[in-house]
């Protein structure tokens, strides 16, 4: 990330810090990679009340997949009486899917084959390869009718 990038994503989560402030509520901001920022955050609020859930936003790329699995795992040692380790009955991660308009769930069942399992020779062939494998899943696939 650019320095000027960086630098505008931090004022734009400090002014919304600001602006909660002023209506009464608040914004936590750490700096560090959420594996370990996370956890502590949810150690030190555990010292005095029981952190039960933490809310992440989900991804699909494989490393935000890892971090999320490594957030998960530290949580699992995070303590109901503050602290690593000791009376670790954890704190749960529910994920919030945000990435698109519609979550992919609630989208018909659509079964798209890859045309790009082979080399192309021409454009043609991938737009007739396409038509052709463009099918909805049976009922026997999904469990209920998808019709298109």
């Amino acid at each position: 990330m650019s320095a000027a990038r960086c630098r505008f994503l931090f004022e734009s989560v400090a002014d919304l810090q600001t602006r909660l402030r002023s209506k009464g509520s608040d914004l936590l901001i750490q700096r560090g990679h959420p594996e370990d920022a996370i956890p502590a955050v949810a150690a030190r609020l555990g010292s005095g009340a029981s952190v039960v859930t933490v809310y992440a936003h989900t991804d699909l790329c494989s490393e935000e997949k890892s971090v999320h699995a490594a957030v998960k795992s530290a949580l699992s040692l995070v303590g109901s009486a503050g602290g690593v380790g000791g009376d670790a009955t954890g704190a749960s991660v529910t994920e919030v899917w945000g990435n698109t308009l519609h979550d992919p769930s609630d989208l018909p069942k659509w079964v798209v084959k890859s045309v790009m399992e082979k080399v192309l020779s021409s454009p043609e062939e991938s737009e007739s390869d396409a038509s052709e494998n463009l099918s909805c899943a049976s009922e026997d696939e999904s469990g209920d009718d998808a019709e298109p």
